[in-house]
């Protein structure tokens, strides 16, 4: 079967370690804006306001009706937060990211429309790597005042 539909093996562990962690300490839950029936089924679902939706557009290759999807689900789900990204590369070294400081700084104003005052961008070390790392640290400084 496809490993989309299986169950997480450490789901159950994951459920009780959050939710008895949450019980005395602020967790921040990420999530990615896919159904929740997937989520639950994976151990990545937690019902708490303190979310933050990885709206991680350029993933989603400039597709405008995919990033719109994003912000409407992490409305949706009232969310705290959202994380904009990929700077660069992520775990698998492949995926799609920014080409340009002017991209980043188009999705942070449209969240910001959206309601999102706290915005996390993945990641400060793919920053860090580029030649005009500066530049985005600036814009990152810029955006948020």
């Amino acid at each position: 079967g496809s490993l989309a539909l299986k169950k997480g093996k450490n789901r159950k562990y994951l459920t009780e370690t959050i939710t008895k962690v949450s019980k005395n300490n602020e967790v921040l839950v990420n999530e990615f804006p896919i159904p929740k029936f997937f989520l639950r089924r994976w151990g990545c679902y937690y019902h708490t306001r303190n979310k933050n939706i990885m709206c991680y557009t350029s993933l989603l290759r400039n597709n405008s009706l995919l990033r719109k999807w994003n912000f409407y689900i992490a409305n949706k789900r009232k969310a705290m937060m959202c994380s904009l990204g990929l700077i660069g590369p992520g775990i698998f070294g492949n995926e799609p990211s920014y080409s340009s400081v002017n991209d980043l700084l188009r999705d942070m104003k449209y969240a910001r429309r959206q309601g999102f005052k706290n915005i996390a961008v993945y990641s400060i070390d793919t920053i860090m790597k580029r030649p005009d790392a500066i530049s985005w640290l600036n814009a990152l400084k810029n955006s948020s005042q």
